[in-house]
């Protein structure tokens, strides 16, 4: 797919994260306050950021989240690869499964979606990563769309894989063709919470 232009707030979001230290826990907070934003004018009100949700083996904490009577409805997991890519994304495609067969193990009517920024180039040899943004979105198309409750536990409603000049200046993203674009990403959660909670 070829690159495209990013969204002035979307872009501010990036930045922030961009500029905090790699090891920092609040890292990704504008990019899941920007998330919120957009389920917002989606017309899904109530989400908030680093909220803990229930499943079938143990509570998480998701970026995005959203509750109703005890209820998660919707959640939202924002990750990022910069360095050790190679040796990251296998690490990231496993702990993905595990996050989505926890919650829908236990809430299978549960709305998610995972949004993942790669660099193009490696943080630690600035080598460039075009091969792995290929073969991480062609794993990640596997888990998508999961249309209904009886779906498989493991799969995702929707999930986006953006690759980006993580670190350096930030004026174009690629989404992966095999995944949702962002803008397909968030009307898809929107769509899927109204026909099971509305």
């Amino acid at each position: 797919m070829a690159k495209q232009r990013i969204d002035a707030k979307f872009r501010a979001a990036v930045k922030a994260y961009d500029a905090r230290h790699d090891r920092d826990p609040q890292r990704q907070i504008e990019i899941q306050k920007w998330c919120v934003d957009q389920l917002t004018a989606a017309g899904i009100k109530g989400a908030t950021t680093e909220l803990k949700l229930p499943g079938a083996y143990r509570k998480k904490n998701w970026d995005v989240g959203l509750m109703v009577d005890d209820q998660p409805q919707l959640a939202i997991s924002c990750k990022s690869i910069v360095r050790n890519i190679p040796g990251t994304v296998p690490n990231r495609l496993d702990d993905m499964l595990g996050e989505a067969v926890n919650l829908h193990r236990a809430y299978p009517q549960a709305v998610i979606g995972y949004l993942i920024l790669l660099a193009d180039q490696d943080g630690r040899n600035d080598k460039n990563m075009d091969h792995w943004f290929e073969r991480c979105g062609s794993r990640l198309q596997l888990v998508m769309p999961r249309t209904s409750g009886s779906d498989p536990a493991e799969q995702w409603e929707s999930v986006c894989l953006l690759q980006m000049p993580l670190g350096r200046r930030l004026d174009w993203m690629k989404t992966h063709p095999g995944c949702d674009t962002l803008p397909a990403f968030f009307e898809r959660l929107a769509t899927k919470h109204k026909q099971r909670f509305s």
